[in-house]
């Protein structure tokens, strides 16, 4: 007899158009995977800022993690 007290942490909503990941869930995009728009496309890469405004050492670490994580998830492609 199957746990009625069971909820997944990832689903589908009821008619499909909607798909939840609850907390504790996660969506695993393994190697060569990506996530793509309606259009049937990834989104391009992102350059590092290389001058002008961004100039901080901490804030051009901060934006290369952010562009890293993205490319790790499928997010955009990579450079």
């Amino acid at each position: 007899m199957p746990n009625s007290s069971y909820q997944p942490k990832t689903y589908r909503k009821q008619g499909g158009d909607e798909f939840v990941v609850a907390d504790g869930g996660k969506i695993v995009v393994e190697a060569g995977g990506t996530i793509v728009g309606d259009d049937g496309n990834q989104a391009g890469p992102i350059s590092a800022p290389t001058g002008g405004a961004t100039t901080d050492a901490e804030a051009r670490t901060a934006i290369a993690s952010i562009i890293a994580a993205l490319e790790k998830a499928g997010i955009i492609a990579a450079n």
